[in-house]
């Protein structure tokens, strides 16, 4: 009531204030509405209520929900702000904003005419029960992003993969650092990534390492990748060793992944390449992938060579070229043959044999003969043919005769194991001997042909040396025997090795020789007559007279014989 006033309700104080006592003489001297209450009349003795919830009420508050902007009060600090330039956003956010921009503060020299001056909507990051007489933060590790929040319970737990270090936090923007992870509610990031996970940036809890990586360290944010030899299933922390009969290549994620592949097998662990994997041995086969040992041997009648992956290999090979040197290696092994190597294996050649497990075709043995395929035993392989030798391993067909002066039977190696006997011969090719004809001889061995026999001597068949012609008889050259041809008549012979009928003696003067082949004269002449050399009668004279000398028929004197006759 200031001087001159005419009634005790003239002046009332004004809203926003109100007057406990009475004997006021200035308006200023209303009592300003407290904090957290308001005053929404004029001539008030006391606040009216508390400011409602989700409001704060700054003193001299009008409405129970005042929404217009600060006035002398709590100024709070936000953590979101618009830079100063908040201009076109008449939002009570946006006015919260603006003055953090400023960075004012209760108390604060800086001018606040323009600015609310009886409350607001609670802000963001705040909440403001009844009676509010500013905002209150919501606590680290929450966050609000809504305006009007009444209850500490609208502060929502920091989200997951975030953490929110600070008070009155309206969204949060501290997303968790690699090698963290942050469950919801999060302060501060204090959980490190434990082996065999991963936290990249943001993450809300550990993620496991894919297949094929894997991670021994604490607080990483990248997996590393599983080394080659090594397998790594999700969320691996040591590398496992590869397993036999598997490669594991760089980040490999299964143990059997990768088989070591038919005709290969691994009894090793660690491998990181089918290149390591072992090629089956010789005379085995792998038919299978990821085996550890080969499966078994090869087939009777195969041969399986440096990596086989069937027991049976179908390639058929042929011994050929048999004693050369055209090529190095026969079955992956040194030979003098002449054959390329056949991989995998095959078929049991013609000359060779193969017995279960075979790393290669065992050739025939010298002697020996084979034109079959599939052989399986050195019986398989049969002799060498009559009359053949077969000097080297592997003949399929003999090719080579018999040598001449030798006989083969059949098996031979050299061909000069059986010299021909005496009292045979041995052309080219013989398979036994041949006994030397008559009229010929062999007093050697090792003759490819008979020797004829010699003049004065007999060969019956089969001799090997010549007998004597005998007494009364010549043997020219080449005789069957020695009784080849008689002496004749009118001569004779007592000795024996006789050639030519011009050897036999004439019969002497005064005796006759009258038959063939004789030793002796047949006796002496007959009375009456006389008998010159060579008689063949005991009556010569009458007939004619026939001697045989050198060779040649000789005729007496037909004359002399009838003188002879007549004188008788």
């Amino acid at each position: 009531c200031p001087n001159g006033t005419r009634a005790a309700t003239q002046f009332a104080c004004p809203p926003g204030t109100y007057a406990p006592t009475g004997g006021l003489e200035r308006l200023d001297q209303c009592t300003a509405c407290e904090p957290g209450r308001y005053c929404d009349a004029t001539g008030m003795t006391a606040p009216r209520a508390q400011c409602s919830g989700g409001h704060y009420c700054l003193r001299s508050a009008t409405v129970p929900a005042p929404a217009e902007g600060f006035a002398n009060g709590y100024i709070g600090s936000l953590t979101l702000g618009c830079g100063g330039n908040c201009s076109g956003d008449s939002s009570p956010d946006a006015r919260w904003r603006g003055l953090a921009a400023l960075n004012l503060t209760a108390g604060s020299n800086t001018s606040l005419a323009a600015l609310p001056t009886t409350g607001d909507v609670c802000p963001r990051g705040h909440f403001c029960v009844p009676g509010s007489a500013s905002p209150q933060q919501c606590p680290p590790g929450t966050f609000n992003p809504s305006f009007g929040s009444d209850s500490l319970a609208d502060c929502q737990a920091c989200l997951a993969g975030y953490y929110c270090p600070n008070a009155s936090i309206a969204f949060p923007t501290h997303r968790c650092p690699p090698g963290f992870f942050c469950p919801s509610g999060r302060v501060t990031p204090e959980h490190r990534c434990g082996p065999g996970t991963v936290c990249p940036l943001g993450s809300a809890e550990p993620v496991p390492c894919p297949p094929g990586e894997f991670e021994d360290r604490n607080g990483s944010s990248v997996c590393q990748a599983c080394p080659a030899g090594r397998w790594c299933g999700p969320g691996t922390v040591v590398p496992v060793i590869c397993p036999q009969g598997y490669v594991c290549g760089l980040r490999t994620a299964l143990p059997n992944a990768t088989a070591c592949p038919a005709g290969t097998f691994s009894n090793a662990t660690g491998l990181n390449s089918t290149a390591e994997c072992a090629p089956c041995s010789p005379g085995t086969f792998c038919s299978r992938p990821a085996l550890t040992a080969p499966e078994g041997p090869c087939a009777a009648g195969h041969y399986c060579t440096l990596g086989s992956a069937t027991p049976t290999p179908a390639l058929n090979a042929s011994v050929a070229a048999v004693g050369t040197c055209a090529a190095p290696t026969l079955f992956g092994a040194p030979h003098g043959l002449g054959l390329a190597p056949v991989p995998e294996g095959g078929l049991c050649p013609a000359g060779a044999y193969c017995p279960s497990g075979s790393a290669a075709p065992q050739l025939c043995p010298p002697g020996t003969q084979s034109n079959a395929t599939g052989n399986t035993a050195p019986s398989d392989c049969a002799p060498c043919s009559a009359g053949m030798h077969c000097p080297a391993r592997g003949t399929v067909a003999p090719t080579l005769p018999c040598p001449a002066g030798f006989f083969c039977p059949g098996a031979q190696v050299t061909g000069t194991e059986n010299a021909c006997p005496l009292g045979s011969s041995c052309p080219l090719g013989s398979s036994a001997p041949t006994p030397c004809s008559a009229g010929t001889f062999a007093n050697a061995t090792a003759l490819p042909a008979c020797f004829p026999c010699p003049p004065g001597f007999g060969c019956v068949s089969g001799v090997s040396e010549p007998s004597p012609c005998l007494p009364g008889y010549v043997c020219p050259l080449g005789s069957l025997n020695t009784s080849a041809v008689p002496c004749q008549p009118g001569t004779f012979s007592s000795r024996a090795g006789l050639s030519a009928l011009s050897q036999c003696d004439l019969c002497p003067a005064g005796s006759f020789c009258g038959g063939k082949a004789l030793t002796a004269p047949s006796g002496p002449c007959g009375p009456g007559h006389y008998c010159s050399n060579g008689s063949w009668t005991a009556t010569p004279g009458s007939n004619l007279s026939v001697t045989l000398r050198a060779g040649a028929l000789h005729l007496s004197q037909v004359s002399a014989a009838a003188s002879d006759a007549a004188a008788a």
